[in-house]
């Protein structure tokens, strides 16, 4: 049985999601309330037969509960990180080929941070990108209407790592076209990083060799290169298709170190040093070879530091969306990384 709050949310979401229908003349409307079935944080309407969704959308548990909605989307998911006023949501149109994002509004939402990378991807690597349709504002919210692609994620290291080159290289395209700047670490780093870092090698129990390696690192405050970036490069967020590596949810997108934005894909790699080797190739062995820059291995051991430093103020955030556990087990991860990228291992 689904708790009566986590109902009221959802009759918000898809409430929400018929509202945009209304408003997109692209997308379909429904004359009358349908059945909707909810599965966790999947809700499919009525009609759909199983199995006739792409695999991605099929849902992974089965229905607690159903409610009644003019939505007329197909299948309506709630975000992992659905705990702010706003609903966070993304809605999928299969015939149309459409879909739906909705989050909160503000100038760092994600929303604006797609549509900022769009205006710049669409010019130089349009084919790497989801195409945007529209967006539009529904009260405090934001959302937009973008292109639904459904491929096939990479599933474990192996798969990830043969499709590496593709991704870096995709993104060297990007790079080309708005061009590659330097900054120094200490721009990138916050003032809080020293008493952040200091805190989480107490409370992860970071061996001393490590943390003095990455305090050595930061005191060289050397030279970084910096371009637009995808900025969550996980599995889940690459697509392959029969033709072309696609990167989908942009949200996290912005002016990024290059070796930071690839650090989170290359970390889930089966074979670090191949994999490393084919990301340097993508980027055209153009990072981490200039006087005055830091390595490329250097660099992805920052990008590694600077994550670890956050996981303290993430806590929070992780325990209300009940993701402790998988952000304990990144940063333990990204310690073994370190650890092999400056061969301290």
């Amino acid at each position: 049985m689904m708790a009566p709050k986590t109902v009221s949310r959802w009759r918000a979401a898809l409430a929400q999601t018929a509202r945009i229908e209304r408003r997109e003349h692209l997308l379909p409307s429904a004359p009358c309330p349908t059945r909707w079935y909810l599965h966790g944080r999947s809700a499919v309407r009525g009609e759909q037969a199983h199995g006739s969704l792409p695999a991605v959308l099929e849902p992974k548990q089965d229905p607690t509960a159903t409610i009644r909605s003019r939505a007329a989307a197909v299948v309506v998911k709630l975000g992992k990180f659905d705990v702010e006023r706003d609903v966070r949501l993304r809605a999928f149109y299969v015939p149309e080929g459409l879909s739906v994002r909705l989050q909160g509004g503000g100038p760092k939402s994600g929303i604006e941070r797609i549509l900022q990378a769009w205006s710049q991807v669409r010019i130089h690597a349009p084919s790497l990108m989801p195409r945007i349709v529209a967006d539009g504002h529904l009260r405090t919210a934001r959302y937009l209407l973008e292109e639904a692609i459904f491929g096939r994620h990479p599933v474990g290291g192996r798969a990830l790592q043969r499709l590496a080159y593709d991704v870096a290289a995709g993104l060297h395209r990007v790079h080309q076209g708005v061009g590659v700047s330097e900054l120094r670490l200490s721009s990138i780093l916050s003032a809080q990083f020293e008493a952040r870092w200091r805190a989480v090698v107490q409370v992860e129990h970071i061996d001393p060799a490590t943390d003095e390696a990455v305090r050595a690192l930061v005191r060289r405050d050397g030279l970084l290169d910096v371009s637009l970036g995808h900025g969550d490069l996980v599995g889940t967020n690459i697509l392959e298709l029969h033709d072309r590596v696609v990167l989908i949810d942009w949200e996290y997108a912005g002016s990024l170190p290059v070796a930071f934005d690839l650090a989170k894909m290359h970390l889930r790699c089966a074979e670090p040093d191949d994999a490393m080797a084919a990301v340097q190739a993508g980027l055209g062995g153009s990072v981490g070879t200039r006087r005055g820059h830091y390595s490329f291995p250097e660099q992805l051991a920052l990008a590694h530091a600077l994550y670890i430093s956050r996981s303290g103020s993430a806590r929070t955030r992780a325990a209300a969306a009940g993701r402790t556990a998988q952000l304990e087990q990144n940063v333990a991860v990204r310690v073994s990384a370190i650890q092999r990228l400056l061969h301290l291992s």
